[in-house]
């Protein structure tokens, strides 16, 4: 499938699958996409700009955060110029009385320290899990939270377990968190 003339503008973030994104750049290219990466500073810690500069012969926009309105719509309008795209949308956190839209992008990359957290952040909440992980098997396994604590069993613990897959979790720990997306590009 060719993807000449496609602009296509990526976002890279801190996560460890950061580092998949120069094949998927070397694989846009190849297909005759032009690739424009956008990269928070977290994700700078897993993938440097400089690399991701040499793939795609661009400069790497990592600065997305302004001080005043007016500094946000010069940034917004030279992004918008930049990648080419003629529609540009940014969507921001609802206030309170306002619709909540669940955006955004969200996964567990170690389960025990997620599930760690939210025994302890929530000690009342009392379940059994047996999470499945295809990509990272470390995860898979039997979890009991109880009391604030997380226990951790490759073998089956007595009782009834709630099964889930990893996006099933993930879903269920930071769906109260409401994640969003700020800025969307659209071409």
């Amino acid at each position: 499938m060719s993807m000449k003339g496609k602009k296509i503008v990526l976002g890279i973030t801190g996560s460890i699958a950061a580092y998949k994104a120069a094949i998927l750049i070397r694989g846009l290219i190849k297909k005759g996409a032009e690739v424009q990466v956008v990269i928070t500073p977290a994700g700078k810690e897993f993938i440097t700009p400089i690399t991701l500069s040499a793939l795609t012969s661009k400069p790497v926009i990592s600065e997305f955060f302004a001080r005043t309105k007016d500094a946000e719509h010069s940034l917004l309008h030279h992004i918008k110029q930049f990648t080419g795209c003629r529609h540009m949308t940014q969507l921001l956190p609802p206030e309170k009385e306002q619709t909540q839209y669940p955006l955004g992008m969200a996964r567990i990359i170690n389960a025990k320290e997620v599930l760690q957290l939210y025994a302890s952040a929530f000690p009342e909440d009392e379940m059994q899990l047996e999470v499945s992980d295809k990509q990272l098997s470390v995860n898979n396994g039997y979890y009991y939270l109880c009391n604030g604590k997380c226990m951790y069993s490759t073998e089956r613990l007595p009782g009834a377990h709630i099964p889930m897959n990893i996006s099933e979790l993930t879903g269920r720990i930071f769906q109260a968190l409401q994640p969003y997306m700020s800025l969307m590009l659209n071409k």
